[in-house]
């Protein structure tokens, strides 16, 4: 069974760190969406790098939460979709559980 993670981010500030908590975890991808006049030069180097990240260009017209939620889930390719708030740190057995 496939795992998809997807983050909707309008603010990278803590994106870093929200990667580092899952970075050693299993899944098989991580959609993010930068939107709200964030873009993909804001993600850092680590995450575009890491083969399980895409990021998704902004085509929304909308900055309705909703929306974006729906477009991430569209996004991603797995059976199983978790959602990860960009601010977010999960523990190290969390994606397991």
């Amino acid at each position: 069974m496939k795992l998809s993670i997807f983050t909707p981010t309008h603010n990278t500030q803590f994106l870093l760190e929200t990667y580092s908590s899952i970075m050693d975890q299993s899944f098989d991808e991580w959609v993010i969406f930068p939107n709200n006049g964030c873009s993909k030069e804001d993600i850092p180097l680590e995450i575009v790098n890491d083969p399980r990240s895409r990021i998704i260009e902004n085509h929304l017209s909308t900055s309705k939460i909703g929306a974006i939620k729906s477009f991430c889930c569209s996004q991603c390719s797995g059976d199983i979709l978790v959602e990860l708030d960009h601010d977010d740190i999960l523990l190290p057995t969390a994606i397991e559980k």
